[in-house]
């Protein structure tokens, strides 16, 4: 344990010459380095972002027969952000090296790093390879895969990954919709109606597949509206996110705000935006849900999703349940 902890230090602080005599030392006494030593040096590397030091040591992981860990690898996808190209494709190359029976959520990170990254194109490479490799890929691998082609704008190619994920027999979530939403938003211009009538029609077919739309879904269509340049729409589709008993949320304001709405329509959308009345309003539903109305206020306190003060009073929210009075004094 000690020598993992000196270990570490010293490859925090990129003294690898030191590191080497380290483990010399360690050959030396019959006490070779195991799994746990090379996994936290492996570590160090990667907080420290010295990432020329991590195919190195990945390298020497393999020729000692350890593999790191999935939290290391986590962690080393996570820190990739910061990296160049260059770095990225080695430390890829070197983590499929070292592992070449990688799970589904091994290929899952690498996905994402390069999604995040904006490289959809290697993303879309490393997908092949893991079918290559007999590793089917799951929702998690699509649902980046669209989120990847969304935030690049490329809205044929997160169609084509979506028809991709039907042919596998692969069942799309909410959070599937969400990301294809939005790279038909990002598609809509001035003038142009035709994506607007896309986004109706993705909305029905969602529909018609048992999803109840959520915030995420009704923004995208509303931001599409307006880049279109379509405020009749834009305001029926306001309407209709209220009917469905969906609440507007700060990018709901923000998308809303400028344009020409009628100017008790976008009040009323500036009001009921406000992240206190959702979160009383969630409070309060739970309390009408809770079995015990007497422990409702504690499981409400409970769900670490509310503040710890009670908001304004509004108009339409008459002042319901004393028993939160105690948690709110």
């Amino acid at each position: 344990t000690m020598y993992t902890r000196v270990g570490f230090l010293l490859a925090r602080r990129s003294r690898f010459e030191e590191l080497k005599s380290l483990v010399a030392q360690m050959d030396a006494e019959g006490n070779p380095p195991g799994g746990l030593f090379h996994d936290e040096v492996l570590r160090a590397c990667i907080i420290s972002k010295n990432f020329n030091a991590v195919v190195p040591w990945m390298r020497a992981m393999k020729e000692s027969n350890f593999t790191p860990s999935a939290t290391t690898l986590e962690r080393a996808f996570a820190m990739t952000k910061d990296a160049d190209e260059e770095a990225m494709e080695k430390i890829t190359e070197a983590v499929l090296a070292s592992q070449p029976q990688m799970s589904v959520t091994g290929y899952n990170m690498i996905l994402h790093s390069f999604a995040r990254r904006g490289s959809v194109a290697r993303a879309l490479k490393l997908l092949k390879t893991m079918k290559g490799n007999h590793v089917q890929p799951d929702t998690v691998s699509y649902n980046t895969l669209i989120n990847g082609c969304a935030r690049e704008g490329d809205l044929a190619l997160a169609q084509r990954c979506f028809d991709d994920m039907r042919r596998d027999r692969i069942q799309p979530t909410m959070y599937t919709y969400g990301a294809l939403f939005n790279a038909h938003a990002r598609s809509s211009t001035a003038g142009n109606s035709i994506a607007v009538r896309r986004l109706e029609q993705l909305y029905r077919r969602m529909k018609d597949e048992g999803f109840r739309p959520n915030v995420v879904v009704f923004n995208a269509i509303l931001r599409g509206c307006r880049d279109s340049g379509d405020l009749q729409k834009l305001e029926t589709w306001l309407h209709r996110m209220e009917k469905e008993g969906v609440l507007f949320d700060r990018y709901t304001w923000a998308i809303v705000r400028y344009t020409n709405l009628p100017r008790r329509l976008l009040e009323r959308v500036q009001r009921l935006s406000d992240p206190d009345r959702a979160r009383y309003a969630q409070k309060r539903a739970i309390v009408s849900n809770h079995a015990n109305r007497n422990a409702a206020p504690v499981a409400a306190e409970n769900s670490n999703r509310y503040r710890r003060r009670r908001p304004a009073d509004y108009e339409d929210e008459p002042n319901y349940y004393p028993q939160f009075r105690r948690d709110h004094r």
